[in-house]
């Protein structure tokens, strides 16, 4: 049977062996790992803190009143202590006043004639206005194709053409709709 299975019969004791010798292993890294235990801890010398005990408040002593006589008490003691003025509760304010601002600092906040000029200038520049050369373009939410498509536009729809970075797209401004997205820039042209 065993010749059969390629095996001879001193393997299983062998087996059984090598079991033996784990179980001791195990066995005996259990015990080395108690007694390190034991000794980071302090070994003999260990003492447990005692618990920390809480405090409690005693209570306060009342005045006693020297009493001569049932009918003669002395009150003088009590007087005494209900004649302290008691401190009046103060309201406290976590809102402070805003600081005036320094005359040095304040700034005009209208444009001078000069700006406004520069302004009237700046907004004089004609607009580049262009058309769709392409018969069905899809105008994108980026540039490029691996943005989604906001819609399509046909050949000939005029477009404004708010920017033109140097990487063949277009940012561009639907003048019938106002919708703002991307195009190829060959596939417009300048109107004349």
């Amino acid at each position: 049977m065993f010749a059969e299975q390629g095996r001879n019969h001193l393997d299983y004791p062998r087996a059984a062996t090598g079991l033996l010798i784990m179980t001791r292993f195990v066995f005996l890294s259990f015990i080395f790992l108690g007694w390190a235990f034991y000794e980071v801890s302090g070994g003999q010398e260990f003492e447990p803190a005692p618990p920390k005990r809480v405090t409690t408040a005693k209570p306060a002593v009342a005045p006693v009143l020297a009493v001569a006589d049932e009918n003669d008490v002395d009150i003088s003691a009590a007087l005494a202590a209900e004649s302290q003025p008691v401190p009046k509760p103060v309201k406290v304010s976590l809102v402070s006043a805003p600081a005036p601002t320094p005359v040095q600092e304040r700034v005009a906040l209208t444009p001078s004639p000069e700006e406004l000029a520069k302004l009237a200038v700046a907004e004089e520049d004609p607009a580049d206005i262009r058309e769709v050369r392409g018969s069905r373009v899809n105008m994108r939410s980026g540039p490029g194709t691996r943005f989604s498509v906001l819609g399509t536009l046909t050949r000939g729809e005029k477009v404004e053409v708010l920017r033109e970075p140097d990487n063949g797209w277009a940012k561009l401004k639907v003048l019938e709709t106002g919708r703002i997205g991307w195009m190829s820039a060959k596939l417009l042209r300048t109107v004349e």
